[in-house]
């Protein structure tokens, strides 16, 4: 018999969602939290998946686990620019057990808020505190976070300075690095190693930056006052081909879940 049984390695994530006697049973959490942390780790987990969590933790509030819901939360700063944020919100346990779970889960809510606000230096001022430390290592959000403040700079601005794009971007530390390396003058030895470490800082920062700009089609150019600026080229209008997908896709996604299948099987779950 237990060659028969397959290993969560062996289940393919998609089979799994499709089968509505498993997806509405208490016992498939560990499965699918197994595939949970394995998206996570590489890159991004699956909305499918995530949404199938969050309902069973709506099925079965007992169940619910806030460092779960947490990373699952994330999991839509990864995603950006698309966002299904409202959708995992309104689905997710509200109340948990433990005022420090609670506020582990609306911390993320708080940093979405500052997100969706275009509050970007508040967005980082959050992800440098020690118990964002999480959030922050998550593969894919520091990428993510700079690409969708790439995307509403590119839609606001035709030229922004380039002091002002690399402080938005989070890519401004190693100045904050000298400054405060030169207002320390008691001991030379350290004074060196200071500035040689924020020269590899400031090196580092600039080649992203660059990097970055020349991938996007921009370009860096002296502005008015001397100071140099980024030169944002128009966003291309988005193809109704493109749309039409993207609207296709959404629509087979709600069809899917609420299927006559799928809601049978959750409504006999729900009969005493």
């Amino acid at each position: 018999m237990s060659e028969q049984s397959l290993s969560v390695d062996q289940i393919p994530v998609e089979e799994l969602l499709n089968i509505h006697q498993m997806i509405f049973q208490p016992s498939t959490l560990d499965l699918l939290i197994s595939h949970l942390e394995k998206g996570i780790a590489q890159g991004g987990a699956s909305p499918d998946l995530c949404s199938a969590v969050l309902r069973l933790y709506l099925l079965y509030p007992q169940c619910a686990n806030a460092e779960v819901v947490r990373k699952i939360l994330v999991q839509n700063i990864v995603a950006l620019p698309e966002n299904q944020f409202g959708y995992y919100a309104c689905i997710s346990p509200s109340h948990f057990p433990s005022p420090e779970d609670e506020k582990r889960v609306q911390d993320i809510l708080t940093l979405q808020e500052h997100i969706e606000s275009c509050n970007f230096k508040a967005v980082w001022a959050m992800l440098r505190e020690p118990d964002m430390a999480d959030v922050l290592h998550t593969p894919g959000v520091v990428d993510a976070l700079r690409r969708y403040i790439c995307e509403v700079l590119q839609q606001t601005f035709s030229t922004i300075s380039l002091s002002d794009f690399c402080q938005l971007l989070n890519l401004s530390s190693s100045s904050s690095t000298s400054s405060s390396s030169s207002s320390n003058t008691t001991s030379s030895s350290s004074n060196n190693t200071s500035s040689n470490s924020s020269n590899a800082a400031a090196a580092a920062a600039d080649e992203k930056v660059e990097k970055l700009i020349k991938t996007r089609g921009w370009t860096i150019e002296e502005g008015s006052a001397g100071n140099k600026v980024v030169r944002l080229s128009a966003k291309d209008i988005e193809s109704p081909k493109a749309v039409a997908t993207r609207a296709s896709v959404a629509h087979k996604t709600v069809e899917k879940y609420l299927s006559p299948e799928g809601l049978q099987q959750c409504l006999a779950l729900l009969q005493p």
